[in-house]
């Protein structure tokens, strides 16, 4: 079944345009994307829950149990390093198809 219904508009797009129309017209490697995407949820998921985690603490911060300031500060920092980390995959991923879509303009042309 294909989906007809995505919209990439606006200035805020990663990748080169040649990117999305070389994806559109099903010339380009998805591997990476679905890739990217997989780690993305993963992530997403891991920060999501220690976030719920750091918010269940926060209601019940008046309990002995409750976690050390400490402990939720490093939990915070896990949480950013993850993001910075799912940053660096996604422009790795964006440079990698990049590079690709200008070698094969590249190579269109020089045929």
């Amino acid at each position: 079944m294909e989906h007809t219904g995505w919209r990439l508009e606006g200035d805020f797009l990663r990748f080169l345009p040649e990117v999305y129309e070389a994806a559109q017209q099903k010339k380009l490697d998805g591997l990476p994307l679905l890739t990217c995407v997989e780690d993305a949820r993963n992530i997403a998921t891991g920060v999501g829950a220690v976030l719920t985690i750091i918010q269940n603490n926060e209601i019940d911060r008046h309990q002995d149990d409750a976690l050390s300031d400490f402990i939720v500060d490093q939990m915070m920092g896990l949480c950013r390093t993850a993001l910075s980390l799912l940053n660096d995959k996604i422009e790795h991923t964006a440079d990698y198809l990049c590079d690709q879509t200008r070698k094969q303009r590249k190579e269109k042309v020089e045929e």
